[in-house]
């Protein structure tokens, strides 16, 4: 058609352009197919409210849920994540590894943060 072809936003009954995920509380089902995330998600992958890729403001991302507070085992990094690994300041979304770490400390192949770099 002239417009291109159009994706089902199934949540509003609605054919839509594209689903714009970047701009959040959207994802992709499938390709013709666009759902709302959950409202606690910013970006998801899913519709569930354990399929957040990010959060909104005020609340952190711990094992795919957006929480208002980080468990007593973690810590709230810079990126909102509730992130379990010492001396880092972003942690990946699923909290395993360190994506940058603190002052005076180094990103180790592992993900995790040392005073030195590994022999």
């Amino acid at each position: 058609s002239f417009f291109g072809r159009q994706i089902l936003h199934e949540d509003i009954f609605t054919c839509i352009a594209t689903c714009d995920t970047n701009n959040g509380r959207r994802f992709a089902k499938t390709p013709t197919v666009c759902k709302n995330c959950h409202s606690s998600c910013f970006t998801c992958n899913g519709e569930a409210n354990n399929d957040c890729l990010s959060c909104s403001d005020e609340t952190f991302l711990h094992q795919g849920k957006c929480q208002t507070t980080c468990p007593d085992t973690t810590f709230q990094s810079q990126n909102s994540v509730c992130c379990k690994i010492d001396n880092c300041n972003i942690c990946s979304q699923d909290s395993q590894t360190c994506e940058k770490c603190k002052e005076s400390f180094y990103l180790n192949p592992d993900g995790t943060c040392k005073s030195s770099c590994p022999d």
